[in-house]
């Protein structure tokens, strides 16, 4: 377009403007940024994460522009903004490449942009799936958990279990398990009607084996 833009308007979503359907979840409202031009009447309406808009309201594009100087302006506020919060949330806690593309996409940005943001993440070694993979495995096997359910944590990550370096047999041993299990039932309180299919099923509902959870349970019960 060969008109410039001399006029924008930026409007936030009200309180109650409710979320759109994205897949399983739901994607927050979207700021809507009007642009005006020198010749006509017409008016655009572009699309943009509530955040991105705040930065822009503080730190507007100069204007007048042409409408692609507009748009390239807007989509580098974009990419950056996904970095930052990339950033952001693994500041709270290490985080998978599915999860921060999927939270990027839940709150407004498009999938090229949240594509962007964690790819310069992983160039820039703030996201790592293998060095993630091995801190969560750790993290929830001292929370008690079995393999199985790790496994099953894991999947929904985005982690196949069989692009990590030596899994399994570098992260679970029978023994470890069975440790683990014991740990399990002696903080719980064994019950009075059939304890033993209630204890296996509570460690098999942890991701434990079977065989290992009878085990651990028959030995238990062999010590009361």
């Amino acid at each position: 377009m060969d008109s410039e833009v001399t006029q924008v308007d930026i409007e936030l979503p009200g309180k109650h403007e409710s979320s759109t359907p994205l897949g399983s979840k739901f994607q927050k409202p979207r700021a809507k940024i009007q642009l005006h031009f020198e010749q006509g009447d017409d008016v655009w309406e572009l699309e943009t994460p509530i955040r991105v808009a705040r930065v822009l309201i503080k730190d507007p594009v100069r204007i007048p522009c042409s409408y692609d100087d507009y748009l390239n302006a807007l989509r580098n506020y974009e990419q950056k903004s996904a970095v930052s919060y990339i950033g952001e949330m693994l500041s709270r806690r290490d985080c998978s490449t599915k999860e921060c593309r999927d939270k990027l996409q839940q709150i407004g940005f498009r999938v090229d942009t949240s594509e962007m943001a964690v790819n310069r993440c992983i160039e820039l070694g703030l996201l790592d799936d293998k060095r993630f993979s091995t801190v969560f495995i750790e993290s929830r096997k001292r929370r008690g958990w079995g393999k199985r359910k790790i496994e099953l944590e894991l999947r929904n990550k985005g982690i196949s279990v069989d692009a990590i370096e030596g899994y399994p047999d570098a992260f679970f041993d029978a023994d470890d398990d069975l440790d683990r299990c014991r740990t399990l039932l002696d903080r719980k309180t064994v019950p009075e009607k059939n304890p033993r299919d209630k204890l296996i099923r509570f460690l098999v509902s942890k991701g434990f084996d079977y065989r290992i959870a009878a085990d651990a349970v028959r030995e238990k019960l062999s010590q009361d």
